[in-house]
């Protein structure tokens, strides 16, 4: 999201070449990385400006969660990625990074699940297994200014991710389809 940061991060990449990377104890080695967007479908580029202006507000947004997903909710886990979950995730990590000028407001969710097919799995980690859900579900938002904030965060879940434990692969989630950022306004 800060294009000042790919080529330092691409330079440090280049300079391990075969060597092995150590994250949370365990080696690896890099054999194919996928930066540009359109080389992989979890490749992809944007910045807070063009995600703050969708070409179309969607009144109805489908997520795919590829990945486990599940939210801390009243010192409990929740698999089911209920709509206010899901938004005030995104919302939380995008108001947490994003410049002062692209801030989204306070919301009330009064969305809800038109649609869904989800799974439970559970993710193997160090500390036990983490139970997730993976599918997809669809949110339906009948005020305009709620859904096109919720456009915005379903666009940004791609970079950002939903729910818990994100940084360790859990809660991968894209918009379905083609995102709102590249379907052209209906007349």
């Amino acid at each position: 999201m800060d294009g000042s940061l790919i080529q330092p991060l691409m330079r440090g990449f280049e300079k391990l070449e075969t060597q092995s990377l150590l994250l949370a104890d365990f080696p690896f080695v890099l054999r194919n990385m996928y930066a540009i967007p359109g080389t992989h479908k979890l490749a992809g580029a944007a910045d807070y400006g063009l995600l703050s202006h969708p070409l179309q507000v969607l009144t109805d947004i489908e997520l795919q969660f590829l990945s486990p997903t599940s939210f801390k909710q009243n010192k409990n886990v929740q698999t089911f990625p209920l709509p206010e979950l899901v938004f005030n995730s995104l919302h939380r990590r995008w108001n947490t990074f994003a410049p002062e000028q692209y801030q989204l407001p306070d919301c009330e969710w009064n969305a809800y699940v038109s649609a869904y097919e989800l799974k439970t799995y559970a993710l193997k980690m160090e500390g036990g297994a983490e139970i997730g859900a993976q599918g997809w579900a669809s949110y339906r938002f009948q005020d305009l200014e709620i859904a096109r904030i919720a456009t915005v965060l379903a666009n940004f879940a791609f970079f950002a991710g939903v729910g818990r434990k994100t940084s360790m692969g859990m809660g991968q989630t894209q918009l379905a389809t083609t995102s709102a950022l590249s379907k052209p306004k209906k007349q």
